[in-house]
């Protein structure tokens, strides 16, 4: 996929926080646009429950392998995940990739996947786009709404939020 760099009005290339911001104006934030913004391909596949993503690198570009069986919701943030490895960790990506499952954890430390869900949660749920979720739905007490308006789990919510899960 070749990707067009976005541009800021003086027509220089945008840096990858840059290009998440534009994304982030309204709820929920489209994270397959995003996807698209960096170049990187998504293709969802039938994979067991333990495996949720994978980013690899291969002569097209860059790509997002996604289970098709997880809910949307954990599509989303599997996405969010893969982009935050591909802005952090993008100088470690192979050919054979970084894959990102329950069970498995590829070459990347556990810092590393700490700092790939943490920017995911930033992606999908940035403060001031929480906030206004937050207001929409009635105030935090709605967290299943919140959520909702998010298209995220209540757990992921709950985790960024610092609320027990």
């Amino acid at each position: 996929m070749m990707m067009t760099p976005l541009k800021d009005s003086c027509g220089r290339p945008l840096g990858p926080f840059s290009v998440i911001r534009e994304r982030q104006r309204s709820y929920p934030v489209d994270v397959g646009g995003l996807a698209h913004d960096f170049g990187i391909s998504v293709i969802r596949k039938d994979w067991p429950d333990d495996l949720s993503g994978a980013i690899g690198k291969d002569d097209k570009g860059y790509f997002i392998v996604v289970n098709a069986k997880h809910s949307e919701e954990r599509q989303r943030f599997t996405i969010a995940h893969e982009i935050a490895h591909y802005v952090l960790h993008r100088d470690r990506i192979g050919k054979d990739g970084i894959k990102d499952g329950l069970l498995y954890r590829s070459k990347l430390s556990d810092i590393d996947e700490r700092a790939a869900n943490r920017l995911a949660a930033d992606i999908l749920m940035p403060a001031d786009m929480l906030g206004r979720a937050a207001a929409d739905a009635g105030g935090l007490k709605n967290l299943d709404q919140v959520a909702a308006n998010l298209k995220v789990s209540r757990t992921a919510l709950s985790i960024r939020l610092g609320l027990p899960t």
